[in-house]
């Protein structure tokens, strides 16, 4: 399958301090990627070299087939992008702004875009300064869909958003990604995107550490439950991670499947723990202090 976008080799720094190393990747359509790191990883600075906002230092990319060295607006109508940064300083309310925004892209859905700002309830009569900065958000997202792009970058937006919108919002991404749209979305509210996720990108020491499906990173890791009390030295093994504490006082762990079956624990079926493994804790498993588990 050919990549939408890709990228080969990327590197970037900003005044001698390098912040993506010989990163590539791609992106297909139909696959829902959650971008994950820290904060300060490198996940916008990712995301606006996939968008062409930024140029790389080193290495280069293809979006839709188009050299990122080439300057076809013909790009422009295929991309949807929403950042929690996000601020338009204009004068005009919100419906007389997209009206002029929407005659920049042909395939601007109207109805879409009426749609969405009703469910959010804005009052479009409003100027942009006058929402908070949830409602922002939601008025950015509003206009990068109707805009009917073949892929939508979004930067952190969902922490921002309320309970309902964010719910509504990711009900949409996952029909989205259904229908053949892409979605790249960098957050660290994992457990949000558990249920959508596709692929996972995680961004640590400058470079993409995890690029897999997210059913290939769940076989590759054993998830194992430590009891109350339990004081077995295995689970103080440097590739033994914990990842959080249970509602019944056991500890879950994890750790890659090889390692573990390498061990020939005795009784070792007794340490597995049934319950799958969450996104949410390979996130942290993979950002622990001890840095990148291998």
């Amino acid at each position: 399958m050919a990549n939408l976008i890709q990228i080969t080799d990327v590197t970037k720094s900003y005044f001698k301090q390098k912040v993506l190393d010989n990163v590539s990747l791609g992106i297909n359509a139909g696959v829902f990627y959650a971008l994950l790191g820290k904060n300060g990883a490198g996940k916008s600075t990712l995301m606006r070299i996939l968008m062409r906002h930024e140029a790389p230092d080193f290495g280069g990319g293809l979006a839709f087939g188009i050299p990122f060295s080439g300057s076809d607006q013909e790009v422009n109508h295929q991309i949807g992008y929403v950042s929690e940064t996000i601020d338009i300083q204009v004068s005009s309310n919100i419906s007389d702004f997209y009206k002029s925004y929407a005659k920049f892209f042909r395939n601007w859905d109207q109805e879409l875009f009426d749609s969405f700002i009703t469910r959010f309830k804005v009052d479009p009569k409003k100027r942009f300064q006058q929402f908070s900065r949830g409602q922002k958000m939601q008025i950015a997202f509003a206009a990068a869909v109707a805009i009917k792009p073949k892929v939508l970058f979004l930067d952190e937006i969902t922490s921002v958003l309320d309970a309902s919108a964010r719910a509504y919002v990711m009900e949409y991404l996952g029909a989205f990604c259904k229908s053949g749209g892409s979605v790249v979305m960098a957050t660290n509210l994992v457990s949000e995107v558990e249920r959508y996720v596709d692929h996972i990108w995680l961004i640590e020491n400058k470079k993409i550490q995890i690029n897999q499906s997210i059913k290939d990173v769940k076989n590759h890791y054993v998830k194992l439950r430590r009891l109350a009390g339990n004081q077995n030295p295995f689970f103080q093994t440097p590739h033994c991670i914990s990842v959080g504490l249970n509602s019944d006082a056991s500890e879950s762990y994890i750790m890659v499947r090889s390692k573990f079956e390498a061990a020939r624990l005795e009784n070792a079926e007794t340490l597995m723990d049934k319950r799958a493994i969450t996104t949410e804790e390979l996130f942290i498993y993979f950002t622990r202090d001890r840095g990148v588990a291998s």
